[in-house]
């Protein structure tokens, strides 16, 4: 049995903070389709529910992060400065975003408006020498 997934729904109490979230801070093109705002996530089509009223928040945060890895560790510091002046603009009590650092790996944890954790990760890929390389190529 092979499960391909098809689509995903998020639930927001806070729409416009994070639709803008997703836009300024993710560089996520947003729609609005049939009164329904989507977006594309990997190749997944994402829903976005608001209800008029207020969402329990245990039912929103039992899933709370999504994983996201980059090659370039400058694209973390990057985003990093986009929560930064998102979390200003909106007037959203910036979690003081750190870009984290454990070896070889570097972790950035962005909270949207909602409490989801987006981490993002970048990890340096061990440099390969020539001499090693070639040693093993013919030996």
């Amino acid at each position: 049995m092979q499960l391909n997934l098809k689509e995903i729904e998020f639930e927001t109490n806070h729409l416009e903070n994070f639709v803008s979230f997703l836009t300024q801070v993710l560089d996520i093109e947003v729609k609005i389709k049939n009164n329904t705002h989507v977006f594309e996530l990997s190749g997944i089509k994402v829903r976005i529910k608001s209800d008029q009223g207020w969402i329990e928040r245990s039912r929103m945060t039992a899933f709370t992060q999504f994983d996201f890895h980059f090659s370039d560790i400058s694209d973390l510091e990057d985003l990093k400065d986009k929560h930064e002046f998102f979390c200003y603009r909106h007037g959203l009590q910036s979690q003081n975003t750190q870009l984290q650092q454990v070896g070889d790996r570097y972790t950035l944890d962005l909270i949207d408006p909602d409490g989801r954790i987006w981490k993002m990760i970048y990890e340096q890929q061990p440099a390969v020498s020539l001499t090693e390389e070639s040693h093993h190529r013919y030996s």
